[in-house]
């Protein structure tokens, strides 16, 4: 006996299958598109930070393979007062083409501890699924002599 058709449950598959490979290939247009018009890299911020901790980091995205991330813990402060503000925040200090950032060494190397700067940023790189850390852009080291305040004692 010969049947026409698919049955519900042969249809139901196709289905279930089509919108699944139709939710992937949304998800990587619309970040394409979104990079590609430049929204990605409209977030700019420029502050003064008290550079709290720096450090690599690398994580194992598969076997074998890993990818080392430079990275600086800041404290944002009024440059009037050195008065805190918000949290501690993590940048991420690596090479970002698209962004035309390529000397991430060197950014990070003028990085020390407990030293005031003024940072400019730049969009942000994600790790992870909840995971955003802006990308330094430029970095403008502070003399402490330039400061109407002192630095806070650990």
């Amino acid at each position: 006996m010969k049947r026409k058709g698919f049955t519900l449950v042969e249809l139901l598959v196709i289905v279930a299958i089509l919108v699944i490979v139709a939710a992937l290939f949304a998800s990587a247009v619309g970040g394409c598109s979104m990079m590609a018009s430049g929204g990605y890299y409209d977030v700019q911020k420029s502050g003064t930070y008290i550079c709290n901790k720096t450090y690599t980091y690398t994580p194992q995205k598969s076997e074998g393979s890993a990818e080392t991330q430079k990275r600086i813990d800041v404290q944002e402060v009024d440059p009037a007062t050195g008065t805190p503000i918000g949290i501690v925040q993590t940048f991420s200090v690596n090479d970002d083409y698209m962004a035309g950032i390529n000397n991430s060494a060197t950014l990070f190397a003028q990085f020390q501890v407990r030293q005031v700067y003024k940072i400019d940023t730049i969009g942000t790189r994600r790790e992870g699924f909840y995971s955003y850390f802006p990308l330094v852009k430029s970095v403008t080291k502070i003399n402490k002599s330039n400061l109407s305040w002192e630095l806070p004692n650990d």
